[in-house]
């Protein structure tokens, strides 16, 4: 863990304490859009979790648009959600990232 994301870090904390969290979701509000590399470990820490929904919320850097990611059962990587998709259902999260809390 010394060298991970924050995504990986918290995720592996989580295991670490709990063990498993099935059936649950979580939740992810970050300051940066996951790297390659995490697109696949955050797919697998949250099958070991047994997690049953996972999204990440960030800011696109480029455009400075609202991007989230999401894991469910049986995938092997985070899927982005389209930007669409990413407005619906989290205006409070967006203003949250915007104002930096």
């Amino acid at each position: 863990m010394g060298s991970a994301h924050a995504e990986i870090g918290v995720l592996e904390q989580a295991r670490a304490t709990f063990g498993s969290l099935k059936g649950e979701t979580i939740f992810m509000n970050v300051s940066k859009l996951p790297c390659g590399y995490c697109l696949g470990d955050v797919a697998a820490e949250a099958k070991l979790l047994e997690l049953n929904y996972l999204r990440i919320n960030t800011v696109n850097p480029i455009n400075g648009y609202p991007t989230s990611y999401f894991w469910r059962p049986g995938m092997n990587t985070l899927q982005e959600i389209g930007l669409r998709e990413s407005f619906q259902g989290i205006p409070y999260t967006w203003q949250m990232i915007k104002q930096g809390l």
